[in-house]
């Protein structure tokens, strides 16, 4: 039985936690764009450490929601990603775009 994707929320301060715990795919890949498209205002910062499986279409998601946020000023930012998921992302070049302090990740 697939594990439905859990996501939580919550401030810290002028940025939001969003904690996001299953695997990504196309199936769940909506779910987790609109909970990171209904918060609309400061930065996010989205926890992958549950996260084991991330495909084009959570990729595609993360891009789509990073481009948003951007546009209205504000930063997309992701933590804690196992190393397929962080090499899913880096492959793509969004790594390095998900982690802009990180310039030697």
């Amino acid at each position: 039985m697939i594990e439905p994707l859990r996501i939580r929320t919550r401030q810290d301060g002028t940025r939001t936690l969003v904690v996001v715990e299953g695997e990504v795919d196309m199936a769940s890949a909506p779910q987790l764009e609109s909970a990171l498209l209904a918060i609309t205002d400061g930065d996010v910062i989205v926890d992958l450490t549950a996260v084991a499986f991330l495909d084009s279409s959570g990729i595609a998601a993360l891009v789509r929601t990073h481009r948003a946020m951007a546009g209205r000023g504000d930063q997309l930012t992701t933590t804690g990603e196992q190393t397929l998921v962080r090499h899913a992302l880096e492959v793509t070049g969004l790594f390095e775009v998900l982690h802009p302090d990180d310039a030697d990740s």
